[in-house]
């Protein structure tokens, strides 16, 4: 919930706030001051109305805005929580105008909003899933509950899950699709190596990975952009088709 509060102001700009956030459920005038209790599917809906007053008001004194009890006291965080709802509202948009509605979202971690963390390997990045992982006994072990927990931190603080079609579950397939370990010794990745302590001595480990760049993995890459409802299976089957289970 979003609750935005503010005093009557002397700005030119008074009428036309007021005006348009009448036109949200929720407002009243508590205590002298003006408040909206609103969300973000109703900001969507109402999105005309939202940017004729919230920017004009988000640096005044006397503004007060919390998302889910917590308070925005910075105006770079009241910022944000405007930019981030528009993106939210952008991406929805481009998916009720689309012919492609089953395959939409099904790219990366099943948000197209869900870019903190590169899905593809062959898009360099240095925030990866497959460096969210250990070497223990010779093997690159996934950490997969690390990944779904920064998943989900960035599905809060985005508020992903405010759109008509997030669906957590396509979230979850998308992880639990990732293989457990990954074979870092077969010649697709680069190894960067770190001294850790071993029985008493210092050995040089594997500490993180990179996808090798040349021509199979560009072709990787042309693959799985054209079959977008398949990208998750797609990524996973082109990546780790030569691994074997033990």
């Amino acid at each position: 919930m979003i609750f935005i509060s503010f005093n009557k102001s002397r700005s030119q700009m008074m009428g036309k706030v007021i005006s348009s956030v009448k036109k949200f459920d929720r407002f009243d005038m508590i205590d002298n001051r003006y408040v909206l209790e609103t969300n973000v599917d109703e900001i969507i809906k109402k999105w005309d109305s939202f940017i004729l007053f919230y920017p004009a008001i988000i640096k005044w004194a006397s503004i007060e805005v919390s998302v889910d009890g917590s308070i925005l006291y910075e105006y770079k965080d009241r910022s944000k929580l405007f930019y981030s709802i528009h993106e939210l509202r952008r991406c929805y948009l481009d998916y009720s105008s689309t012919s492609f509605k089953e395959g939409y979202c099904n790219e990366r971690w099943g948000c197209l909003l869900l870019t903190d963390m590169t899905f593809n390997p062959a898009y360099y990045a240095p925030f990866a899933w497959y460096n969210i992982a250990k070497y223990i006994d010779g093997k690159w072990m996934i950490d997969k509950d690390r990944i779904r927990k920064n998943l989900f931190e960035e599905i809060r603080l985005k508020r992903l899950d405010s759109c008509p079609n997030f669906d957590i579950n396509r979230v979850e397939l998308a992880i639990n699709s990732l293989p457990d370990s990954i074979d870092i010794f077969n010649g697709k990745w680069e190894i960067s190596t770190s001294a850790r302590m071993v029985n008493g001595d210092f050995i040089e480990l594997p500490s993180r990975i990179y996808w090798k760049v040349n021509d199979n993995s560009r072709t990787f890459k042309a693959e799985i952009e054209i079959d977008k409802e398949n990208f998750v299976d797609n990524v996973i089957k082109n990546l780790f088709k030569d691994n074997k289970e033990d």
